[in-house]
């Protein structure tokens, strides 16, 4: 199953290079976080990109533009207002507002304006730029004067306008029911509010965000999404693998817009062997008679 591009490494190296050496030309300085960019203020703040977006940008242009690529990725960075941490921050940030999925232990993540979301995930504040995502630190939204419901609340409204693929699953995903979501680097962020964008019945439905790009949904509606467990576990950690933007590999269960995380999946040698659910969910299939020999309660 292909969703978009496999991640390159080497590619995503030399982003973070060409980013760090325009920095630093600039006498500023860059610290690489993982395989991000991270640029600290003098204010006690920082801006960070990950070097995926300009990974992304280079893929599509001749190597004689990757300089000026770098550059202009840098002046956005910069361009970033040096007073957002104050109320009138917030006026500017308004219209940049959205909230994006990331990993729970990605680090900086304490830093970050954030919430829980499941086990694995947190929603963050973010600001989007035209060629990169800035996402907000605590240490700025604090300024602001405004509480994280109603910064949080438009940024969620303006996310929901993105643009989103909802087409059907490929394979045997697809004959139990199972729908694709892709697009942009919010896509599997919609899953926040699946229910709008997608027929989920009252059992709930299998999720799965493995890249930030890209989610599947399988609907409960009978004996066959149960079934098709193991297929999305194994799409689930390939796809999380391949990159790029890999966001968690864990398979949820969403239910009246919250998401149970699968307690454990066992993978051996590439097949899905046993997957223990969690108790309301396993309770739930049982009465219906839908529960696979491969599945037990938590």
């Amino acid at each position: 199953m292909s969703a978009g591009p496999q991640r390159d490494p080497e590619l995503e190296q030399t982003a973070l290079r060409m980013l760090t050496g325009e920095v630093e030309r600039r006498g500023l300085l860059a610290e690489v976080d993982g395989s991000a960019l991270v640029i600290p203020r003098g204010d006690g703040t920082s801006i960070g990109f990950g070097a995926g977006g300009l990974v992304q940008l280079l893929r599509k242009a001749p190597i004689t533009e990757w300089r000026g690529l770098s550059e202009r990725v840098v002046d956005a960075l910069l361009s970033v207002p040096a007073a957002e941490a104050s109320p009138a921050g917030y006026e500017a940030a308004r219209p940049h507002l959205r909230v994006s999925l990331l990993p729970s232990g990605v680090r900086r993540a304490r830093s970050m304006t954030a919430r829980p979301v499941a086990e694995g995930l947190i929603e963050v504040l973010t600001w989007d730029m035209p060629q990169l995502l800035h996402r907000l630190s605590r240490a700025m939204t604090d300024h602001w004067g405004v509480s994280d419901e109603e910064a949080f609340g438009l940024a969620r409204a303006q996310t929901q306008t993105q643009p989103l693929r909802v087409e059907p699953a490929p394979g045997r995903l697809g004959e139990a029911g199972g729908v694709l979501l892709a697009g942009d680097l919010y896509a599997a962020t919609q899953l926040l509010w699946l229910a709008e964008r997608v027929e989920v019945p009252e059992e709930g439905a299998l999720v799965t965000a493995p890249r930030e790009d890209v989610a599947l949904v399988v609907p409960i509606r009978g004996p066959e999404a149960a079934a098709s467990l193991p297929v999305l576990c194994t799409a689930a950690h390939c796809l999380y693998e391949a990159g790029p933007w890999p966001l968690c590999p864990r398979v949820f269960w969403w239910r009246a817009g919250s998401m149970q995380a699968l307690i454990d999946v066992a993978i051996v040698e590439g097949e899905v062997g046993l997957v223990l659910l969690p108790d309301a969910l396993a309770a739930r299939l049982s009465e219906r008679g839908w529960l696979t020999d491969m599945m037990e309660l938590g």
